[in-house]
């Protein structure tokens, strides 16, 4: 929100309509990016400005995802959904899943803008612009005049949702999975006192290792560390 006001109070010449304080506009215009709400009564009026818009309506759209991720992680607590939670195999799988996304959306954003570009006659610039304010529910005022591109929006608003709704859920698999892994992984390296060793049930720590790494929920290699340490304070 910071960097937003600041770059668009720089920019304040190169956004057009009803006009009050600079710096508050200048929020209030990056709110409504943040938000994809985009009431209309601020327009960008150059390509560089436009530009900005759109990176600015897709980052807010990836950030608010992000944070409703959080909030689900904070609700749901992780002894609800144990039963879901990933192996490192399928770690893999997340990563190249969100990777896909990330490249498809890439190009369905690239073809719709050359296709707007060559259906509505406009610079490359706009019509990323108009691409990108319509699947990020920003003002696209202007961006479909014609027959032929009131047709193309048809199926681009529907398709850059579903486009945009997989990309989002791939991110915030993977910051999940990420923050799961990140988690056991302070758990596994952290070294025992000889209290704790002295309270403990060796055995059953042993077999319930066992358990975890026939469930794929550890590797040989995440064990092996525990089980020295086990044998060394044993001795």
């Amino acid at each position: 929100m910071i960097m937003g006001t600041l770059c668009f109070y720089h920019f304040r010449h190169h956004i057009s309509g009803k006009k009050t304080n600079s710096i508050l506009d200048a929020f209030y215009f990056t709110a409504a990016l943040a938000t994809s709400i985009g009431y209309g009564d601020l327009t960008p009026d150059t390509n560089l400005v436009m530009l900005l818009v759109s990176l600015f309506g897709l980052l807010g759209m990836i950030l608010f995802g992000l944070m409703v991720n959080m909030v689900i992680e904070i609700v749901f607590k992780p002894d609800e959904y144990d039963a879901n939670q990933q192996t490192r195999d399928e770690s893999d799988l997340v990563d190249d899943t969100c990777m896909t996304s990330l490249i498809l959306f890439a190009f369905h954003m690239g073809g719709g803008t050359f296709l707007l570009h060559f259906l509505e006659r406009m610079d490359y610039i706009k019509a990323f612009f108009c691409v990108t304010s319509t699947i990020t529910c920003i003002d696209s005022d202007g961006c479909f005049i014609t027959k032929s591109g009131r047709v193309f929006s048809l199926f681009w608003m529907v398709s850059g949702t579903i486009f945009i709704g997989h990309l989002l859920f791939s991110f915030m698999e993977l910051t999940t999975l990420e923050r799961r892994m990140s988690l056991a992984k302070l758990f596994l390296e952290r070294r025992m006192t000889r209290a704790e060793f002295n309270a403990a049930d060796i055995m059953q720590a042993e077999y319930i290792l066992l358990k975890l790494k026939e469930m794929g929920r550890l590797s040989q290699k995440d064990i092996e560390p525990i089980i020295e340490e086990l044998q060394n304070l044993s001795l």
